[in-house]
């Protein structure tokens, strides 16, 4: 079943410096020509202004922390044999020096990854702890923040140890490293977070990178060497830039997700096809982006630009199941219902059995009516009409089907008229009353129909008798 609502179509803080906070200073603020000439500049920050936006909740939940906490940098007393050792003298012991024989950077794996070693200046999405000697708590901590951390490899955005850490892992890797002040902080520090001369221990898990060198080295070409290029140097830029794009959507950055998509699409609309089988590459990854895009738009409520991406992406497959759901969703949102309910029902004889889109025939239902008793109030308020009397009996019975029956009935009279199907299975996501009302409509029609169960629910088996077959 197709996953229609969440992720893109995809492929099988900075760590050390702290996030950047933005805030406000109380009174005239700084005397910027006191700085420039070397004297002291007092000020005052006022603490409203750490309140609110995506500054990072510095009050972590309890459990949580509990979870993140590391013994091992407490010396606990219990090793009698070893009491001299302090906490990350012992745990070097198992470590392998990674940095080149000076001892700056160790590592041992906890848990090993697979693939290939993350390529240098690749896009890496990490969870890390940060502890100091004799402190449990981490200092630093992605997962207690809640958000996963995002960096370039070789940017100069953490501090040397980090990167030279990552730099020797594997997809899905876990592993600890021991970094020296040579490798973290220096000397100094970073008062009063930073203790001068700090050694840390840092537990890192490698979730995803992308090697970002195809697009790196296509941003240093010249205008006359992109205009040039060939397809499959375009290519691999466009797969770079929609893995990228999915990264970035995985970390609910939507906007910037879409920004990529958009430059991988401007790049294959514009690129050189050399013959018939690049255009058929070129219509499959630009499907992608499309579909892509179109869900970027719905999640921004970017309606309109929803609805132009899925009519491209049909354009190139037009029993495309996702491009239908995402184009009938976004004509909802537009109001076109009746274009809509097209889209949604080719969808559903795709697929009819998607849980998705019997969902949004169901919202699609509601806001028709919706919409009608709105036109309805409207009409009597300025004809100036008195309220309508309470339906009877026959009229309650005589009301339209419901979108969800429509589309089922519709699929009844194709079945019928189908001389390779002698049966029908009515799925177990309609409800009770929908499952009774088709029952009757299939009876009138000549079907025979049976209850099956599928688990706690029921559903509804549709058969043809020996008259009904058609003729082959």
């Amino acid at each position: 079943m197709a996953d229609l609502n969440d992720m893109p179509e995809l492929d099988d803080v900075q760590t050390g410096v702290g996030d950047k906070v933005a805030v406000d200073i109380k009174g005239d603020g700084i005397d910027l020509n006191e700085l420039r000439s070397g004297n002291a500049a007092d000020f005052e920050i006022d603490p409203s202004s750490l309140e609110g936006g995506e500054s990072e909740n510095r009050y972590f939940d309890h459990e949580e922390l509990f979870k993140q906490l590391n013994y091992d940098c407490l010396d606990d007393g219990c090793d009698s044999s070893d009491e001299k050792s302090a906490p990350f003298e012992k745990i070097r012991r198992d470590m392998t020096d990674i940095s080149g024989g000076d001892g700056g950077v160790l590592k041992k794996i906890i848990k090993h990854g697979a693939g290939c070693i993350v390529p240098s200046k690749s896009l890496c999405r990490v969870h890390y702890n940060g502890y100091f000697e004799y402190s449990d708590e981490p200092f630093d901590s992605s997962r207690l923040r809640g958000r996963q951390h995002q960096f370039k490899l070789a940017s100069g955005e953490s501090i040397l140890g980090f990167e030279l850490s990552i730099s020797t892992m594997k997809r899905g890797e876990i592993s600890r490293f021991m970094v020296s002040s040579s490798y973290g902080y220096g000397k100094m520090g970073v008062p009063p977070r930073i203790p001068s001369d700090a050694t840390i221990l840092f537990e890192i898990e490698l979730i995803s990178f992308v090697d970002q060198g195809a697009s790196d080295e296509f941003e240093n070409f010249s205008e006359e060497e992109r205009r040039e290029a060939s397809f499959d140097q375009i290519l691999r830029v466009v797969e770079t830039l929609r893995a990228t794009g999915n990264e970035a959507f995985k970390l609910n950055q939507i906007g910037r997700a879409g920004g990529k998509y958009s430059q991988a699409i401007r790049l294959l609309e514009n690129a050189n096809l050399k013959d018939e089988d690049a255009e058929v590459i070129m219509k499959k990854s630009a499907l992608k982006l499309y579909l892509n895009l179109s869900l970027c738009d719905l999640k921004q409520a970017k309606s309109a630009r929803a609805c132009t991406y899925a009519r491209k992406a049909l354009a190139i497959d037009n029993r495309n199941v996702k491009a239908l759901f995402r184009l009938s969703r976004a004509l909802r949102q537009l109001g076109d219902y009746e274009e809509a309910r097209r889209n949604i029902s080719k969808a559903h004889r795709l697929d009819s059995s998607n849980a998705d889109i019997m969902d949004e025939l169901r919202k699609l239902d509601e806001e028709i009516t919706r919409s009608r008793k709105v036109d309805q109030a409207l009409s009597r308020k300025m004809l100036n009409l008195n309220p309508v009397k309470k339906p009877t009996t026959k009229e309650i019975d005589e009301k339209p089907v419901s979108q969800v029956l429509s589309v089922f009935i519709e699929r009844l009279k194709t079945f019928k008229d189908e001389a390779s199907s002698t049966e029908l299975m009515l799925p177990c996501v309609l409800t009770d009353e929908e499952l009774v009302s088709l029952e009757n409509i299939a009876k009138d029609m000549g079907f025979s129909t049976s209850s099956v169960m599928q688990g706690a629910k029921r559903s509804v088996r549709v058969s043809k008798t020996k008259d009904e077959v058609p003729c082959r």
